[in-house]
C-alpha cells in the first residue's frame, strides 16, 4: 500500500481532496525557524509569568523566591553532573 494512504481518517469531512480545494496564499512568505523559536519563547514566557503570578497569590513572594533558588541549584547540579560524563 502506498505510504500516503496508510493514515486515513473515518471523518467524512477529511476526504482526499479536502486540502487540495483549500485556497493557497501565494504572496505570503513561509515562517522561518527563527520566527518559530521566537514565538515559542514568547508563548513560554507568557505561560511562566501567568503561572508565577497565580502561584505567588497562593503562596507568597518568599516561597516563590525559595522555589526559584532551589530550581537554579538543581539545574546547576544536573548540568555539572553531565559535564563530568555521568548521565
Amino acid at each position: 500500500m502506498a505510504e500516503h494512504l496508510t493514515w486515513r481518517s473515518a471523518n467524512p469531512a477529511l476526504k482526499a481532496d479536502t486540502f487540495a480545494r483549500a485556497p493557497s496564499v501565494v504572496d505570503e512568505e513561509a515562517m522561518t525557524l527563527v520566527g518559530t523559536v521566537n514565538k515559542t519563547a514568547l508563548a513560554l514566557l507568557v505561560l511562566l509569568v501567568s503561572a508565577t503570578w497565580e502561584f505567588a497569590k497562593f503562596l507568597g513572594a518568599r516561597e516563590i523566591f525559595g522555589c526559584f533558588i532551589a530550581f537554579q541549584v538543581t539545574k546547576l547540579v544536573k548540568f555539572l553532573g553531565k559535564v563530568d560524563g555521568h548521565p
